[in-house]
């Protein structure tokens, strides 16, 4: 049941994957690519990552892992800046 359940989760993670990347490379770059493409993609950058080993696999999450971190300061720096949606009051 468990391994049903699990390749239940990987097929739509891998279909939500595809779409949101289908909808932010359209709208912000112009990319116009199928959602399985997208997928597809997401795919075969996950297996080669498996494939090279976990350390490889680890640095790239941390890369990734520091760079929302950094979006993530950035986003609550411009937030306590510009006062947010109501402003700062007081």
């Amino acid at each position: 049941m468990a391994v049903i359940v699990y390749i239940g989760m990987v097929v739509g993670i891998g279909a939500a994957t595809g779409y949101f990347f289908h909808i932010v490379f359209d709208s912000q770059l112009g990319i116009d690519l199928p959602w399985r493409a997208w997928a597809a993609i997401a795919l075969a950058v996950v297996a080669v990552l498996g494939y090279l080993g976990v350390v490889l696999g680890a640095r790239v999450l941390a890369i990734a892992l520091a760079c929302e971190m950094a979006i993530l300061l950035v986003f609550d720096v411009m937030v306590l800046v510009k006062g947010g949606a109501h402003g700062i009051s007081g």
